[in-house]
């Protein structure tokens, strides 16, 4: 019995070195086991050995190796400007036309580089050929031999509008800027300031036209006191409220930039003239003129443009789905869908009309006579009339071209082309409807001179 109770003991002791040892590989001890498993044998020293890692040994076994690698990491990109050898912080924007704003300790390197490219000048050498080219008598900008013309301030106009090529041209037709509606209120007179228009285009058809200067129109309260003290103004005259100013081709950018950094200064394009003509009641050639052959294509690229817009809207959102825009456009004077000009009805008057109480015209809208007898008109001014509203099929007798907002008696103004023969009674007003309307308005009515100029009708 004694010896069996020594061997239990044995036994016991046996078993409480085994959980002291399971202890010592917890924690800290097993991941610092199982990284040395991971480890190759030539890093696992023994703490009971002698062994070292000879550095030297190992460098001269991989020398090879090493120098491959610190070839692969020396060597420069395949493709690198030499722009791109310098610093960050020694680089320069204006690197490309000025090497002298390159640092002296990298000039050198970079010249050989920007000899190689022929087309290449710095900007006071552009100048003085500019300058040269000018007492010459020649042109700075040469114009393209095939394609539209140029005006002098082309580059200064294609960085801030969109651009459109009209009467042989490229022209601007409005700012990328949205100050459409403060520039409208300068030309109403509402709001201080100056508005400036390009139209040195104009020369084809003016013969007292200069061609070494560029025509300039200003508009706006402040446009007289511009033009009298700016020094680029050659020529100067006054035409109603239109102040025109001449400068020469090579400061006409200069000008431009000017009038933009002076007080409320801005310039406009076609656009903006456009809606500034048609809120004073004059007319614009070729838009307001279908009677025309450049007027008649106008409007018939315009209804093209619609329907070609309408066909990749969706139905809901398409509020011309239900009429067919083309109806009426190749005839000898187009028209939109609801008027129709016969062989008869080729003579046409323009009439500006002003939107009565709510009205709101848009462009294209048909326009009819005024019945006085068979329709209540609305109150003009009042939200909650309880009339009905004017509905019927009225036969069309003309049609909208131009549509603007007058700001100074704060309505809807339009102009309109009608039938010479039924207008000839002069009414006061006129009823008219909205492509998508099922109902009319009444507008009261003003007549006009049909007649062009030779200056497109530009200018009064």
């Amino acid at each position: 019995m004694h010896e069996s109770r020594m061997s239990a003991n044995v036994e016991m002791m046996d078993t409480s070195n085994i959980g002291d040892s399971k202890k010592e590989l917890t924690g800290r001890a097993r991941r610092k086991m199982s990284k040395m498993d991971k480890q190759p044998a030539s890093m696992i020293v023994q703490e009971d050995s002698d062994a070292r890692l000879n550095v030297s040994e190992l460098v001269e076994k991989r020398r090879s190796e090493l120098e491959a690698m610190m070839r692969v990491i020396k060597a420069p990109p395949s493709t690198r400007t030499a722009l791109q050898r310098i610093s960050r912080c020694k680089r320069r924007r204006a690197s490309a036309h000025n090497l002298k704003r390159l640092p002296k300790s990298v000039r050198n390197i970079l010249i050989s580089d920007y000899k190689e490219r022929p087309g290449l000048k710095s900007y006071k050498r552009r100048q003085l050929a500019d300058r040269e080219k000018s007492l010459k008598g020649e042109k700075i900008h040469a114009e393209p031999e095939d394609g539209p013309n140029r005006l002098s301030t082309h580059v200064w106009f294609a960085k801030r509008f969109h651009m459109i090529v009209k009467f042989g041209w490229h022209l601007p037709l409005c700012p990328t800027e949205k100050k459409l509606k403060h520039c409208m209120k300068i030309c109403a007179g509402k709001v201080d300031g100056v508005v400036g228009f390009d139209f040195t285009f104009t020369r084809t058809i003016d013969c007292e036209f200069d061609s070494a200067l560029s025509k300039m129109i200003l508009i706006g309260t402040l446009a007289q006191e511009f033009s009298l003290n700016s020094k680029l103004v050659v020529q100067r005259e006054v035409q109603g409220d239109y102040v025109i100013a001449f400068v020469k081709n090579e400061e006409a950018t200069k000008f431009a930039t000017d009038l933009v950094m002076s007080k409320n200064g801005h310039f406009g394009g076609l656009e903006l003239w456009r809606l500034h003509r048609c809120a004073k009641g004059r007319m614009t050639f070729p838009d307001d003129f279908p009677d025309s052959v450049l007027g008649s294509k106008v409007i018939r690229d315009e209804l093209n443009r619609m329907a070609s817009q309408c066909r990749r809207k969706p139905k809901s959102k398409n509020k011309f789905l239900h009429l067919n825009l083309l109806e009426n456009s190749e005839e000898t004077l187009p028209a939109p869908p609801g008027v129709q000009y016969t062989d008869d009805d080729q003579s046409v008057d323009k009439i500006r009309l002003i939107a009565h109480g709510r009205g709101r015209i848009e462009q294209f809208a048909t326009v009819a006579c005024y019945p006085s007898g068979a329709i209540e008109e609305y109150d003009p001014y009042s939200v909650l009339d309880t009339k009905k509203p004017i509905t019927g099929n009225f036969k069309g007798v003309g049609y909208v071209t131009s549509v603007a907002q007058d700001f100074s008696i704060g309505s809807n103004v339009a102009i309109a082309s009608v039938k010479s023969a039924i207008f000839e009674r002069k009414p006061a007003k006129i009823i008219y409807r909205n492509l998508h309307w099922n109902h009319w308005r009444v507008a009261k009515v003003e007549y006009l001179k049909s007649d062009c100029d030779k200056s497109f009708n530009l200018i009064e």
